[in-house]
């Protein structure tokens, strides 16, 4: 009696177990995101759960005892019946596959479907767990959309740069022409002035007057003039032009060639101080010219001192090299400082301290040109600070037409 007690109670708590075990079940299958639909072996519908029902638009009632092809589109119906016939023959699962379902409305939409076969009491049963892909398909026909508008309009930007480059290929040859031109038209009947001026003022001195010899000196500076303008504009027009030939460049030892090649005005020397100054890379002829400018424009600007002094100095500053050039000459406002490198700029009167106005500019063209930078530092009769800056070690990436 006791053992018939004891396999009583096994039973009743094995079928407490089995029916709290198929309470969860049913509790996971109805609250399941995905939609799952159970059909028998005519494919008929025997079970659905509450995301079925908000996916497709139909109640449970309605669904149950139908033909799962309600749920599909029927040019897919083949294909989904190949599915299960596939089922039968290979086992108990099928992997899922991009499908279109169909809603009560009759809105067609993406899902993905994946079925499982079971037995039961002699019976096959098929699951389907299926998911609305809606979203994710067309967020790729979002992306495909945009890659195929980057795709265009990145051919469309090589297209106008291929152009563009092309069309600037032209202009510097067209330039470079020209600039060759300029410099045989233009320079050849200034010489023939000069010439001929030089020519009155040796042959026929006795036959000039002051005044007459007066004229035929200002001519003949003013030709000067004219001919040094023309080789400044020239070199403002090589400076972005011309292809950077990148080396190494010790900058101390060109510094001081530069400046013992520069002749004052008046022939006095200007003391010439150079401290801790790094190398940098850099094409040597066009920092040569930068150099050039800047030094010759110190010593015009401090040669009325009577203690003229110029200092160049240098400093590591990241992947830069920073140099400047201080003079003690006359200085200049620093209100103005925004006009120093324009073409044509000056701020000082041509009588006072002659030139062309386009030695900053080259300047500012150049180291541009490099990567670099420039400024001026300065107060009036304070004297001037010039400074600009090289790379360090290798020379930054350029595209399209050579630098």
């Amino acid at each position: 009696m006791k053992q018939q007690n004891a396999h009583r109670e096994q039973l009743v708590e094995a079928e407490r177990v089995a029916r709290e075990t198929q309470r969860r079940l049913d509790c996971i299958v109805m609250t399941a995101m995905d939609a799952i639909v159970t059909v028998d072996e005519d494919k008929r519908i025997v079970l659905v759960n509450a995301a079925t029902e908000k996916m497709f638009g139909y109640s449970a009632q309605e669904l149950h005892g139908q033909p799962f092809e309600v749920l599909i589109p029927a040019p897919l119906l083949t294909a989904q019946v190949c599915h299960f016939d596939e089922l039968r023959k290979a086992g108990h699962v099928a992997a899922a596959r991009s499908i279109s379902g169909s809603r009560r409305n009759g809105e067609t939409f993406p899902i993905e479907a994946s079925l499982s076969r079971v037995e039961s009491g002699g019976r096959q049963f098929f699951t389907a767990i299926i998911r609305d892909v809606s979203e994710r398909v067309a967020l790729q026909a979002a992306r495909d959309r945009a890659d195929g508008e980057l795709r265009r309009l990145n051919a469309q930007l090589d297209r106008r740069v291929f152009e563009r480059t092309a069309e600037l290929e032209a202009a510097i040859t067209d330039l470079k022409a020209f600039s060759s031109s300029v410099s045989h038209d233009l320079r050849a009947p200034l010489r023939a002035a000069d010439s001929f001026c030089s020519m009155l003022l040796q042959d026929h001195a006795a036959q000039l007057d002051t005044e007459g010899r007066r004229l035929l000196d200002v001519v003949r500076k003013n030709v000067t003039g004219m001919g040094q303008l023309i080789g400044d504009l020239l070199d403002f027009s090589r400076a972005g032009t011309q292809s950077l030939r990148w080396a190494s460049l010790a900058m101390e030892p060109l510094a001081r060639e530069v400046f013992a090649g520069i002749s004052p005005a008046d022939g006095r020397r200007a003391d010439f101080s150079v401290t801790s100054v790094p190398s940098a890379c850099a094409d040597p002829a066009l920092i040569r010219q930068v150099l050039v400018n800047l030094l010759t424009n110190a010593v015009k600007f401090s040669g009325k001192r009577p203690d003229p002094a110029i200092t160049f100095r240098g400093r590591v500053k990241g992947d830069e090299a920073l140099y400047e050039i201080s003079d003690n000459g006359v200085g200049f406002d620093s209100r103005y400082v925004g006009k120093l490198f324009g073409i044509f700029q000056r701020l000082h009167a041509a009588d006072e301290f002659p030139g062309t106005g386009i030695g900053l500019s080259i300047v500012q063209r150049i180291v541009t040109k490099h990567g670099g930078r420039v400024w001026a530092e300065s107060r009036p009769g304070a004297g001037a600070t010039f400074g600009f800056s090289l790379p360090r070690c290798e020379p930054p990436v350029t595209h399209g037409v050579p630098t």
